[in-house]
């Protein structure tokens, strides 16, 4: 097989070249020597170990000690003090103090933060601007913000910085908006705006906005359920036309883009315009507010202008004719409201209620009068964005036929694009008011993608947009679509898009059909070939948004990563849930800027909703709280023992429950954990392990309340009743007691406080852990199941267990349980998380064999149901017929085919829901997983081609193979794409420094290509190249990895070898592949016949 000589890869410009300089003289670069370096030593590569091999460092029970530094390290961490961020003067953002730099900055360093282009009537005037040489800065990261002093940078921005360079976050960098600037009537106006305000006043608009409000029973009128805001549907913005974009504000009242749609969810007293108008805030639009803002807008801001709209006092009267006489605020006629007054309206108040923590007790929430907390949810339009569903347009018909009023939204003849510069300013002009730092702005100097400026603006101190619900949905979700488009445009073989749009196109019918099957039974199975082959069409669709993040595809790709460490890794050891209280924490009271000692004085409806109004404090929080149970309980990487044992390693998935708020789901690895069957084995000939490991874990998961040593057996016909009591709302916990440090700590110090920990940890056990069967215990009950103790998903079904036993049928280990109603914990986790936590071990026997692979489709589960899907893809097709005409230009074929592609797959993404809080643990935290390890992927199919009889495909796992066996993987960052192909990289390997003995899984493992720097020259050695003949021999090396990535393996189905001669052959082949180093095609099976 012959390698290409050469390759070509095109990519876009961020901006128009800029002018060479013409005439100006440059100075040739002095070039430097570099020294002769001395010779590497030979690289020692570890060999794969047997992850199942018994070794006696396990279980390794945790020491008083032990337990007392990670409590005294956790509360340290814990200090209020330790929560408050200081502000970057360079970029604006809000960091934690060991992320800042106090710095004095020269007048050079001043000059390249400048940003001569701002009109000097809105240049700051918070702080010294000329003392500051004219520097963009943030007033509160100044230490002396009226006299030229010292500043404070944070650790991204000062390396730049000290270079004379312009960071890349930099507020100089197009990110300065002079919100500061506003006149006092416009900023009032900005800040008390309501969406129906907005919707008046904006230049563009949302095409449908959505608002659930919970509307409970008659008897609990004041009770509304606290609901953080979710996203569903793409979005996108009317007028789409440049050419009929509204040239008038407010638009006129027969504008059919007008419209807000509110849906009462409850048995309440039926929502009227009389009693909104009167509470509902967001829903009344007043005209002061909007007068001031639009005339604002079309005489300041230079979009508006430039685009002609005026402001129209006649159309802004007309707003308000149908207000209560002499009232300047109601409730506009474009607002619809609607009551879902049925079962199904239940059902949905039920599934608001939904939570991990029944503690939250959010159904006795009080909301004070003349107060709302509610988010809206984007909903996309029919006609363009491909969301809507048959079921969807019967309801929307029924409701016409029925002659009740609605709103038609018409569109243009395209969207309005959402990476247009004008975007932010006509959408948001309460964000961007005299549109001064638009995304992808053409005169930003260093390009920022909209990633990373939604980031930057989201943390800028005192900024609004954190604080508006919509804006981070938006922007999300438009990152979302153009991580779809990247997909299709370079993870799928162009030859393969006819095959997949054909295939779909064609079978509509029975695409309806499976819709239906699915739809009434989740857990259905295709019955033919046909289906299959639809269904295998639907799933390869998920490999074009395996990198868009919230998509059941990267959940996918979660599970992959989890299934390569329990190959390189073994079985897991502990299961355990997080779910950290954010309405009950004091640090993120104090992240939210508030004073630590008001914290006590918060009832509980003021602490839900600081969280609900700050979602971005609210993700960071979720994201040190992991990352400190990582560091300090696991101590992952430290070389230390954690509190359950040595951490090998960890994966955990991160969700949303029905309130919006999130938790983890994590597996830990444990140094020495045997696999279940060897578990089961050794504790049945050795007595002392045994013993051993029942005492570890009766020690590492309780199951009962502290100081309980006999089974609790409740008076027949009686429940148990909680002991835990509440005030105000609020769990009544005493203060949590502080441990003196460890190694000064005197013997009665040490009782005192063990005493205390008991004491604290029953209350929190009672509170957080005391199992109640709610709505969440049943929502996966098959129809004739009934709500019983037994059927219980959480499996609390109020049964005891004496003793830690082997169940003799099953090989499981039966943990004691002396409490009938307290759920799994570990009192140290509990202590420190002062949250509802859940713990399991992961078992023995063949049943434990079963938990792992139920944990791993569990933690990594997706969020879009099958039936779901296929009607998406069916309104994507209904929308694309008669698209295709025959015999046009092949090209054109297949544009439109990569553009029907594109939209299946951005119709499933809308079906998505997203809090909140995980759009913005996307932006600002911690993502939806964290993990101890990298992976690399090992494609192997290209090996499998190279060498003779190339094995069957097949398998559900095999998620990469329908790009038809790439020879070339383009790596694709914000500026550049580069192209690699591991199997040229494996055959032109250097062959000194033990690269000629490594396997094709050692090579992905240890090894990494990187392009060559222009200044090593000839100082790379030859035996860190590639050798003669590979593509890239001139421009890149390859280096070894500091540290060992996990490969996740992915192409031609690997049987297992006991199934027949066949499956042996097939699979004996693929371990010499991969395990034996090779470098031509009869370097592995030489004289042998087979394999």
């Amino acid at each position: 097989m012959g390698c290409p000589d050469e390759y070509y890869v095109f990519c876009e410009l961020a901006y128009e070249r800029r002018p060479s300089g013409g005439s100006k003289p440059r100075v040739p670069p002095v070039r430097r020597t570099r020294a002769p370096r001395a010779p590497l030593p030979e690289p020692t590569f570890p060999l794969l170990q047997d992850p199942d091999v018994p070794k006696d460092t396990f279980p390794e029970p945790y020491t008083q000690e032990l337990r007392d530094r990670i409590i005294f390290a956790w509360q340290a961490n814990m200090e209020p003090v330790q929560w408050t961020r200081l502000v970057c003067a360079v970029c604006g953002q809000q960091r934690f103090p060991d992320d800042i730099t106090i710095h004095n900055p020269s007048d050079d360093e001043l000059d390249v933060l400048r940003d001569d282009s701002v009109p000097e009537e809105l240049r700051p005037t918070s702080y010294a601007f000329n003392s500051y040489r004219f520097a963009l800065l943030h007033p509160q990261g100044l230490i002396v913000p009226l006299q030229r002093g010292m500043i404070r940078v944070c650790n991204d921005c000062f390396p730049s910085l000290k270079r004379r360079k312009l960071p890349r976050n930099a507020i100089a960098n197009k990110l300065y908006y002079a919100h500061d600037r506003l006149p006092a009537n416009v900023r009032k106006a900005f800040d008390e705006s309501s969406m129906a305000d907005k919707m008046y006043y904006s230049g563009c608009r949302m095409t449908r906005i959505t608002y659930i409000i919970d509307n409970p029973a008659n008897d609990k009128k004041k009770n509304k359920l606290p609901q953080q805001g979710m996203n569903r549907g793409h979005c996108s913005f009317i007028p789409q036309d440049f050419g009929t974009m509204s040239r008038v504000l407010p638009p006129p009242s027969d504008d059919m883009t007008l419209g807000l749609c509110v849906l009462f969810v409850g048995r309440g007293v039926k929502p009227t315009r009389e009693n909104i108008g009167v509470s509902l805030y967001p829903l009344i639009c007043s005209l002061p507010r909007i007068g001031t803002v639009g005339r604002f807008l079309t005489s300041v801001n230079p979009v508006y202008r430039e685009l002609g709209i005026e402001f129209s006092e006649e159309n802004l009267r007309t707003i308000g004719a149908n207000f209560p006489d002499g009232e300047v605020a109601g409730l506009p006629d474009s607002v619809q409201i609607t009551v879902l007054d049925s079962d199904s309206s239940a059902v949905v108040h039920d599934s608001m209620r939904s939570g991990y923590a029944p503690s939250e007790r959010s159904e006795k929430l009080v909301v004070p009068v003349g107060d709302i907390l509610i988010d809206n949810v984007g909903y996309a339009n029919d006609s363009q964005s491909s969301v809507a569903s048959t079921a969807a347009k019967t309801l929307a018909l029924e409701w016409c036929l029925n002659k009740k009023p609605f709103v038609q939204v018409n569109d243009g003849s395209r969207l309005f694009p959402d990476r247009h510069q004008n975007m932010l300013t006509l959408v948001f002009p309460h964000l961007d008011p005299y549109a001064l730092g638009a995304f992808f702005h053409t005169q930003r100097i260093i390009y920022l993608s909209m990633r990373q400026q939604l980031k930057n603006m989201v943390l800028m101190k005192d900024a609004p947009f954190a604080k508006d619900p919509h804006f981070a949905y938006v922007c999300f979700n438009a990152i979302q679509r153009n991580q779809t488009s990247t997909g299709a445009t370079f993870k799928i073989a162009e030859s393969q898009y006819a095959d997949f749009a054909d295939t779909l196109m064609e079978n509509k019918g029975l695409l309806e059909v499976l819709e239906k099957k699915y739809k009434a039974d989740p857990e259905a199975q295709p019955t033919s070939n046909t289906e299959r082959k639809l269904l295998t069409a639907i799933n390869q669709l998920r490999v074009m948004c395996k990198d868009v993040v919230g998509s059941n595809a990267s959940r996918t790709r979660m599970r992959s990563r989890v299934r390569a460490m329990l190959k390189s890794l073994g079985c897991p050891a502990l299961f355990v849930t997080l779910n950290p209280t954010d309405v009950q924490s004091l640090q993120l009271h104090v992240l939210c800027g508030g004073d630590p000692n008001e914290w006590s004085r918060m009832n509980a409806w003021q602490r839900t909703k600081q969280v609900v109004d700050h979602p971005a404090e609210a993700a960071i929080w979720f994201d040190r709280i992991i990352k400190l149970f990582i560091q300090l309980v696991l101590k992952h990487g430290t070389g230390e023992q954690g509190l359950f044992g040595m951490s090998d390693g960890y994966f955990g998935s991160v969700e949303a429950q029905g309130r919006g708020s999130l938790h983890c789901h994590m597996l830990i690895w444990l140094r020495g954990n045997l696999s279940p069957q060897d578990v089961r084995d050794r504790m049945g000939s050795d007595p002392a392990f045994k013993e051993r490991m029942f005492g570890w874990l009766e020690n590492v998961i309780k199951c009962e309340l502290p100081g309980m040593l006999s089974v609790l057996k409740p008076t027949p016909g009686e429940e148990l009743e909680n002991p835990a009591k509440y005030v105000n709302d609020n769990p009544k916990l005493d203060l949590p007691p502080r441990i003196p440090n460890p190694s000064t700590m005197t013997a009665a110090e040490r009782e005192d406080f063990e005493e205390r920990f008991q004491r604290f940890v029953t209350d929190l056990a009672c509170v957080y852990n005391w199992h109640t069967h709610h709505h969440t215990c049943w929502k996966y009950l098959k129809p004739g199941q009934s709500k019983t103790d037994a059927n219980c998903r959480m499996r609390m079904s109020g049964k005891t267990q004496p003793f830690t036993e082997i169940d003799e049928e099953t090989g499981s280990i039966l943990l004691r349980r002396l409490h009938p109603w307290i759920n799994n914990f570990n009192d140290v986790v509990l202590f420190l998380l002062q949250s509802n936590m859940d713990i399991k071990y992961i078992g023995s026997g063949p049943a434990a064999k079963a938990l792992v692979y139920y944990i791993t489709d569990y933690i990594t589960k997706g969020t879009l149901p099958m039936h779901v899907g296929l009607s998406a893809v069916i309104a994507s097709i209904r929308k694309t017929e008669g698209l295709y005409a025959p015999g046009e230009d092949a090209t054109v074929a297949t544009a439109k085919r990569r553009s029907f592609l594109i939209k299946c797959v951005n119709a499933m993404m809308g079906r998505l829901e997203l809090s909140h809080q995980q759009v913005m643990s996307y932006v600002v935290g911690g993502g939806d997983y964290y993990c101890s390890h990298q992976f690399v992927p090992l494609y192997w199919g290209d090996m499998s081609k190279f060498h003779p009889k190339a094995a069957e495909f097949s398998g559900d796992d095999d998620d990469v193979h329908v790009l038809g066996g790439p020879e070339v993987t383009l790596n694709i960052g914000d500026r550049e794409i580069v192209a690699s192909s591991l199997l040229h990289d494996y055959r032109h390997r250097p062959v000194e420094h033990g690269f000629e003995d490594l396997s094709v899984w050692e090579y992905a493992c240890m090894t990494e290509k990187s392009r060559q720097s222009p200044t090593e020259g000839e100082g790379v050695r030859p035996r860190l190249r590639f050798l003669k003949g590979h593509p890239q021999f001139d421009t890149h090396v390859v280096k070894i990895r500091t540290k060992a990535y996990l490969p996740v393996l992915s192409g031609p189905f690997i049987p297992r070898p006991d199934v027949d001669r066949d499956a042996r052959e097939t699979f004996s082949r693929a371990m010499m592949i991969l395990f034996k180093p090779w470098r031509d095609s009869d370097d592995l099976l030489e004289e042998f016949q087979n394999w």
